[in-house]
């Protein structure tokens, strides 16, 4: 497995965080999901303090 994240602050209130992660499976995924063992997950996230 290998993981992304980056947070970048607009301004003190304010935070954009990007992630991605990616995985590469063996026989427990292939045979959970049978069109294929690989997986990728991603996510933009906008995090406003008050």
């Amino acid at each position: 497995m290998i993981d992304f994240s980056v947070d970048y602050n607009i301004n003190p209130q304010t935070v954009l965080t990007f992630y991605i992660s990616g995985v590469k499976g063996g026989d427990v995924p292939g045979r959970i999901y049978p069109d294929g063992r690989n997986a990728a997950f991603a996510y933009l996230e906008v995090t406003r303090r008050f």
